[in-house]
């Protein structure tokens, strides 16, 4: 992963649903932070992650929703977890103004 990711949206711009994935590195003793801020307007979303490969055409990604952001929530959020994922993704349920999603990172890498 590039890392921090941020990924902008707008309501004149995005079409709601489960917008693009993005790939975490494998860290079993590292730490994700998310954030989504809402800059300006009213913004609906959820946070979702799958130990999916998107990418495996053989796959049906399972998603499962973050759960210290909950799916509905309104106002800018972030939470951090210490368990590898493969991807994880902004699902935007209604976006009036703008919204940034943020994920960043740190720990030891797999060698």
């Amino acid at each position: 992963m590039r890392n921090p990711v941020t990924q902008r949206f707008s309501a004149v711009l995005s079409v709601p649903g489960p917008q693009g994935a993005v790939n975490l590195d494998f860290l079993p003793f590292g730490t994700t932070t998310v954030a989504v801020i809402v800059v300006s307007g009213v913004a609906e979303f959820s946070v979702e992650f799958t130990l999916d490969d998107v990418n495996d055409a053989t796959v049906t990604p399972r998603w499962l929703t973050l759960e210290d952001i909950p799916a509905g929530t309104s106002e800018t959020i972030y939470s951090a977890f210490y368990w590898p994922v493969q991807f994880i993704r902004l699902n935007i349920e209604a976006l009036t103004g703008d919204l940034e999603f943020k994920v960043a990172q740190s720990g030891t890498p797999r060698s």
